[in-house]
């Protein structure tokens, strides 16, 4: 179950899941599935713990949702591993969330 701030009418919120968890399936017992356990009124989801470097956000792939969540995985700064994910190349980032008085959150 997840918990959010009570609506108070004028707050205007940006909710960021910042989360370590496989999201490639491994193991079933160690893998998160976005679209089966993360709801789609977060504004952002930054996904640690998968090596491959994918920090430019990408919109929620969700078929049969329409929400505006974004996802980044930055990967790991440095390679790791031998394996494919590893070789791309390694990124840092950081997002700076504003938010206009009468509109969305911008990042």
């Amino acid at each position: 179950r997840w918990l959010r701030p009570p609506d108070d009418g004028g707050a205007v919120w940006f909710n960021i899941l910042v989360i370590h968890q496989n999201k490639v399936e491994h193991n079933p017992k160690n893998t998160i599935s976005l679209e089966a356990h993360i709801p789609d009124w977060f504004d952002f989801v930054l996904w640690g713990h998968e090596h491959e470097c994918l920090i430019e956000p990408q919109k929620r792939a969700d078929k049969d949702r329409d929400g505006n969540t974004w996802v980044t995985q930055p990967g790991s700064t440095v390679a790791t591993s031998l394996i494919a994910g590893e070789a791309k190349r390694k990124h840092a980032g950081w997002i700076d969330v504003r938010c206009p008085r009468d509109g969305a959150p911008q990042f």
